[in-house]
């Protein structure tokens, strides 16, 4: 079942609080964005779209500004898998080593 726009938006509601500005940010890059807008009206790319956000309140311009250029799927899983990493790296203490670089990670995904 694709989304509609409603749905969409109560998702990120639920997901960020509705007054928060990444919240606001996001949503106005979904309205500025249709081919974006597109593939997230099937909730699996939604949550693959803003799974990286939740629970990292420290979002940055740039990031949001990434998300406005993204095209097409493929770019879309790429932000995710790089979000993902990132996040990973940042929850590492300095003893702990991530398994594989982003490189390898990719490699992997791809095959």
């Amino acid at each position: 079942k694709q989304l509609n726009y409603k749905e969409i938006k109560n998702y990120l509601e639920y997901s960020f609080a509705a007054d928060s500005q990444f919240f606001r940010d996001i949503w106005t890059t979904l309205i500025q964005n249709s081919v974006l807008r597109t593939m997230v009206r099937t909730p699996f790319l939604l949550t693959v779209l803003i799974s990286p956000y939740k629970n990292n309140h420290q979002q940055k311009n740039h990031e949001l500004e990434q998300l406005s250029k993204i095209s097409s799927t493929e770019e879309l899983f790429d932000n995710f898998i790089i979000k993902s990493y990132e996040r990973e790296q940042e929850k590492q203490d300095s003893s702990a080593a991530i398994s594989f670089d982003l490189d390898e990670l990719k490699q992997i995904f791809a095959n």
